[in-house]
């Protein structure tokens, strides 16, 4: 939604009753994200895009998936503020994908599903611009956040069920990223 410096903690925790045989993830998030599985960061985006045409990262989850409990958990932020990287427009995440499994099964990864969120306490959102060209100056207080929320110990008792975004059209059509990760 609005605001300044805005940080979410997303997670979906996916329980495997046989191994994994195939795993992928779509995600959008507005201005940055970290995605991470068991704890592990796999990457982080997004490339920067004109609000008009986002693009969408697409990754394979499988060789980080294990039989039991996994949590594929997402740090979301959105700058709210004007820099020469990215337009101000208003913060939001989607997924959508699945794991697919040996016993035929197929748990969704679409938002908003099994996802749950928490903002973030630790980051100060009140603090100026590094200048008019680069966002906010971040400072992070971990004292006052999680520090297990991506991993599948955490707990969830006091997190949410996200919100849709009352205006799904706020970013157009995404597109597959026209970039390749390596």
């Amino acid at each position: 939604g609005e605001g300044r410096q805005v940080v979410v903690y997303f997670r979906n925790d996916v329980v495997l009753h046989s191994k994994a045989t195939s795993a992928q993830i779509n995600l959008f998030a507005d201005s940055r994200y970290q995605l991470f599985v068991n704890g592990l960061m796999i990457n982080f985006g997004p490339s920067r895009f004109y609000p008009q045409h986002p693009e969408y990262d697409t990754y394979d989850l499988l060789p980080y998936l294990k039989e039991g409990k996994n949590t594929i958990a997402v740090k979301a932020m959105s700058n709210g503020v004007v820099t020469y990287q990215i337009q101000k427009h208003v913060g939001g995440f989607i997924t959508w994908g699945s794991v697919e499994t040996a016993s035929g099964k197929s748990i969704s990864l679409a938002t908003p599903g099994n996802w749950l969120c928490r903002q973030s306490a630790g980051y100060d959102r009140e603090l100026p611009k590094v200048s008019f060209a680069l966002h906010i100056v971040e400072s992070f207080d971990s004292r006052m956040d999680q520090p297990d929320w991506n991993l599948a110990s955490c707990d969830i008792k006091d997190w949410k069920k996200p919100v849709l975004f009352a205006k799904q059209n706020e970013w157009g059509t995404l597109t597959p990223l026209s970039l390749i990760h390596i």
